[in-house]
């Protein structure tokens, strides 16, 4: 299921980030191995993205995967 937000954060330096959803979830982790994966230069405070969700391999929580520039 994708899933539409906006970047909250993201810092290049340390890899990571946090998209806040449209449907008002908790913040979704993004790190730089799928932002690299995706395609995308560089994530900017405010972007419109689409994306899917999956669990972290560590069980912290969601995800963000397959991540699209709105």
């Amino acid at each position: 299921m994708r899933y539409e937000g906006k970047v909250k954060f993201f810092n290049l330096d340390k890899g990571y980030g946090f998209i806040s959803p449209d449907e008002g979830d908790k913040d979704v982790f993004v790190h730089i191995t799928a932002v690299q994966r995706s395609g995308i230069p560089e994530l900017e405070e405010g972007a419109r993205l689409s994306y899917e969700v999956q669990a972290d391999q560590r069980g912290r929580g969601p995800q963000a995967i397959e991540l699209q520039l709105i």
